[in-house]
This record gives C-alpha cells, structure tokens and sequence, in this order.
C-alpha cells in the first residue's frame, strides 16, 4: 500500500476500526465483490469485474517501468510466467516502445556510413543494431 492510499483509507472513516462495513449494520463486509457491482451499478460501469482490478494494476505498473519480478511479487503469484498474462499494452505504450528505437538511433539514420567505409563497419553496425 502506497502513502495516498493509507491517507485515503485512514480519512474514510476517522475513529472506526473498519474500513469496509455494512453501514445499516455497522458489521464488516463478508465479500467486497458485491460492494464493487453496486458501485459499479451507480457509476453507470457494465462488464467491470472486480478482478479487472489486477489486470489494470499490473499493467499500469509495467507501463510506469517496474520490473516483472517485483510486479510478480506484489501480486502473489508464483510465476513471472502467470504474471505476464495480466500485462495488456496499449497503443500509446507500443507506440513511445518504438519511438526509443528511433531516438536511440537517429545518428545512425542521418549520418549514414559512406560506401567506402560500409564494408569495415558493416558487422559492427549489425551488431549495434542486434545487441544494443
């Protein structure tokens, strides 16, 4: 849990000990699922599960560029392998993806090598281009 969410969850309910309760009953909630459809429900949201939230969660944590095995930690799971299949790139995130190849490599495009020297450089630039 990060620091805004602990703020968010502590100025919920000052003085209460639970977080999530029954305000008729005042009992802790049995099962968050229903809470979230009728929340779901009022904000006019259909085909939201709640376990949408991890996929969401995952996704926007590898996007901010946290590595695989720290995301695989903090959802629990026991493989890096289960954990990829929650991540779902978007267009912007594929699009900036490339965009870093093309900075990374512009000289290369604008100065290209003369014929003269293509030969010399041509294994070195392949490996450039390969490893790097």
């Amino acid at each position: 849990m990060n620091e805004r969410v602990l703020e968010v969850i502590q100025n919920l309910n000052p003085g209460r000990e639970l977080i999530f309760f029954n305000p008729k009953t005042g009992k802790h909630v049995q099962d968050v699922k229903t809470g979230f459809k009728a929340a779901c429900r009022r904000a006019g949201i259909s085909g939201l599960r709640f376990h949408d939230l991890r996929h969401t969660f995952a996704t926007r944590l590898a996007g901010e560029g946290v590595d695989v095995a720290t995301i695989k930690e903090l959802m629990g799971h026991s493989s890096i392998v289960i954990t990829q299949r929650y991540f779902h790139p978007n267009a912007e995130r594929k699009q900036r993806a490339v965009e870093l190849l093309g900075r990374k490599y512009d000289g290369a495009v604008r100065n290209p090598v003369r014929p003269a020297d293509q030969a010399e450089n041509e294994s070195s630039l392949k490996r450039t281009y390969l490893y790097n």
